[in-house]
């Protein structure tokens, strides 16, 4: 897609053609499209508005596999704008991802949930995430990912003094 070459104009361009369709998933695959390019060029409260009905679109159109997708960039989004509903949307993201067994998105919300843990200072909290992280990259099979939260963890402990 042209968002993955920065081509932020060119993605919304195409998306606005999705949401002309008459398919449901290509009208949220449009919408989730155009909030991820709004996001990259850090207008998050665009992204926001665009996101707003995908929740209730990926319910009707019941594909959990796009519903985890939209919770992933909405918490993203809500993260960057300081939303007190950002942890919300991780949890019901993370009990999604879960119950599909998708450990690689997974590690990635637990990774970038637990730094915004980490910001508020939420020390507890950053390193549950980063002990479940750690534990959807070991059964994804990278060792790097793994030892990286690992490494993070030793991190926030040494912060508050926990030798």
């Amino acid at each position: 897609m042209a968002t993955r070459t920065g081509s932020f104009d060119r993605t919304v361009r195409l998306a606005a053609r999705a949401l002309r369709q008459s398919d449901p998933r290509l009208v949220l695959r449009g919408r989730l499209a155009r909030a991820l390019a709004r996001a990259q060029q850090g207008r998050f409260a665009d992204a926001e508005r665009e996101l707003e009905p995908c929740v209730r679109l990926a319910t009707e159109i019941g594909d959990d596999r796009l519903l985890a997708q939209v919770l992933l960039q909405a918490e993203m989004v809500a993260s960057a704008l300081d939303r007190p509903e950002a942890r919300q949307i991780a949890t019901e993201a993370e009990n999604l991802l879960v119950d599909l067994g998708d450990d690689v998105r997974l590690s990635h919300l637990l990774s970038n949930s637990a730094f915004e843990a980490f910001v508020r200072g939420d020390w507890t909290d950053a390193t549950a995430r980063l002990d479940r992280a750690a534990a959807a990259l070991l059964r994804c099979g990278d060792l790097d990912g793994a030892g990286t939260a690992a490494n993070n963890q030793a991190e926030i402990l040494v912060e508050q003094g926990r030798y």
